[in-house]
């Protein structure tokens, strides 16, 4: 998998089963039909974001510690 589809990927899956999943499951926030479809979202993308920030560092990481 290219880190690019691996932050993609763990992006959507940590706001499907953590924003939109386990949070409001949990109590931690009112449920999901509390909030415009805009929130959702913007919200989303934002977790795509940082799952691609993630893995670009996390690559960079291991190709300065790369022996060869």
């Amino acid at each position: 998998m290219s880190p690019l589809t691996a932050g993609l990927s763990m992006g959507a899956a940590m706001s499907i089963v953590v924003d939109e999943g386990m949070t409001p499951l949990l109590g931690f926030s009112p449920p999901n039909r509390s909030y415009p479809l805009s929130t959702h979202v913007r919200a989303f993308v934002a977790h795509l974001v940082f799952g691609v920030g993630v893995a670009t560092v996390v690559e960079g990481g291991w190709k300065l510690l790369d022996p060869s």
